[in-house]
């Protein structure tokens, strides 16, 4: 295909038209007829990336409580296992693995559900 687009003169035998010609794109538009379109499509989509995102946020914040969690747990072992305390020991491994398995699933333990008051008829006496 041979192009001559000099100054003076704009000629194109490209695939698209001539340089004075409208692209064309293949689209058709029906001016006299508009159709309707639902965002249904677009709402719901939209609803699943919020989802979607607040999922991910929970599941991060329940690694990094896991996290410190274990940390708190394996701290207050040493301790217990300094001053030969066999009940803080038990306790406090309880309380490390239950930070390994939030790490790791990215889910709050029940443990933890139970001690921050997320579960309904918990009667932890610490809480007010």
């Amino acid at each position: 295909m041979a192009q001559n687009n000099t100054i003076n003169e704009s000629t194109s035998l490209s695939s698209t038209g001539s340089a004075k010609a409208p692209l064309n794109t293949n689209s058709s538009y029906n001016t006299t007829n508009p159709t309707t379109t639902s965002n249904t499509t677009t709402t719901t989509s939209s609803s699943n990336k919020v989802a979607q995102a607040g999922e991910f946020t929970k599941n991060m914040l329940a690694a990094a409580h896991g996290a410190g969690e274990k940390l708190r747990g394996e701290f207050n072992e040493g301790v217990d296992r300094t001053f030969n305390e066999s009940e803080g020991i038990a306790k406090n491994e309880r309380i490390a693995n239950a930070g390994n398995s939030e790490m790791a699933t990215g889910q709050f333990a029940q443990s933890t559900k139970n001690r921050e008051g997320a579960v309904p008829g918990d009667e932890d006496p610490r809480r007010v």
